[in-house]
């Protein structure tokens, strides 16, 4: 029995070989034109290149609570060349959980980690300097006795475009 060769195999895979790489080749072309044509509007966008320059200082860091609350003040500063708008995060540690934070009208509580987070406390103009905000601290229902909290302020600022 005399076997013939059969092309209709090879033409098949030569074929789905072809589809392939012209599938691989438009994805990696339609990328790279993605990259390289893009357009942009003068009138429309832009950008603003502008030095970064902010502080942040926090007195009375350690919190002492005697069947009230305790006062603090973060003063901020904006020596920027751009507006700004800060969040601020307050971290007691662990044993604190159930402290009720204040920071201008917003009131949170201390989560199970220790920390609260107030986010966009505020916002500073550019080349405002010592400004206050009030933080206050008090526990929500008083164990009686003087408790006392060490506490970080991480104060984060971000550009308004």
């Amino acid at each position: 029995m005399k076997h013939k060769r059969s092309t209709k195999g090879i033409w098949l895979d030569v074929g789905v070989l072809i589809v392939c790489l012209a599938i691989i080749t438009s994805c990696l072309s339609s990328g790279m034109f993605a990259k390289f044509a893009t357009r942009a509007d003068r009138l429309k966008d832009s950008a603003q290149i502008a030095s970064f320059n902010v502080s942040a200082v926090l007195r009375n860091a350690s919190a002492s609570i005697d069947g009230g609350a305790a006062e603090y003040e973060l003063t901020l500063g904006n020596n920027s060349e751009a507006a700004v708008y800060y969040s601020v995060t307050l971290d007691f540690g662990p044993s604190a959980k159930g402290l009720a934070v204040r920071i201008g009208s917003k009131i949170a509580s201390v989560d199970d980690n220790g920390t609260v987070t107030f986010e966009r406390v505020g916002t500073m103009a550019p080349g405002r300097t010592n400004v206050t905000v009030g933080i206050t601290v008090s526990r929500g229902e008083y164990a009686g006795g003087e408790e006392t909290f060490d506490f970080t302020a991480n104060v984060t600022f971000t550009q308004i475009d």
